[in-house]
């Protein structure tokens, strides 16, 4: 069985800014102690110095409006894995297979070698590698990501085997007007993104 899936994280909309403390974050740490720091050693406060891309902001929300109105349930989650949890609780996932659409600043393939390790044998995952996840486990049928200009292209590649991306950039949001989409993730990711931007997140839901 092949399912078609969405997966929207809202921390592409910081791309103008993101590279500025991208590197000083990791999934697992606490949001409002992470950026409590990031404030301080950066000066992150002055609303200037952290804009995001409203463009694209709006060009999410019509999407998972127009996916709404097609009746599409929208899963609304904290972290970029949670979207495994929930495939996994289906009676049908030991059969099922992805074409997975990411719109995400990052790729969230794998960022250190042991990934490979702690997925094959571990049967783990974190935000930053849960699309690996997929693939390494044979779940994933295609892979195409739309991301931003500065988004950091995949520089580990899986031992024997390869992946093939399709890519989409800002500007290609109308291109997904046009696939039915099984199920539909909506993704915040509090560490990429500062508290007080927090909001959009939120108001998106109130207003589909």
């Amino acid at each position: 069985m092949e399912k078609t899936i969405l997966s929207i994280d809202l921390d592409i909309i910081m791309h103008p800014c993101i590279q500025q403390y991208n590197d000083d974050v990791e999934g697992d740490d606490d949001p409002i102690d992470l950026w409590i720091a990031l404030e301080n050693e950066y000066k992150l406060d002055n609303y200037n110095l952290l804009s995001y891309d409203s463009y694209t902001l709006i060009e999410i929300a019509k999407l998972l409006k127009y996916n709404k109105n097609k009746g599409k349930k929208i899963y609304y989650i904290q972290e970029h894995q949670e979207i495994v949890d929930i495939l996994q609780k289906s009676s049908t996932y030991p059969n099922e297979q992805y074409h997975l659409y990411n719109i995400d600043f990052h790729h969230d393939l794998w960022y250190q070698e042991d990934d490979f390790y702690s997925i094959l044998e571990h049967n783990e995952y974190t935000c930053a590698n849960w699309i690996g996840y997929l693939f390494l486990k044979k779940k994933l049928k295609s892979l195409t990501w739309l991301n931003a200009p500065n988004s950091e292209d995949i520089e580990i590649k899986p031992y024997g085997s390869n992946i093939k991306i399709n890519y989409l950039t800002l500007k290609d949001f109308y291109k997904l007007y046009d696939l039915n989409f099984d199920e539909v993730f909506f993704c915040l990711s509090p560490q990429w993104i500062p508290p007080k931007f927090h909001f959009f997140y939120t108001l998106i839901q109130l207003l589909l």
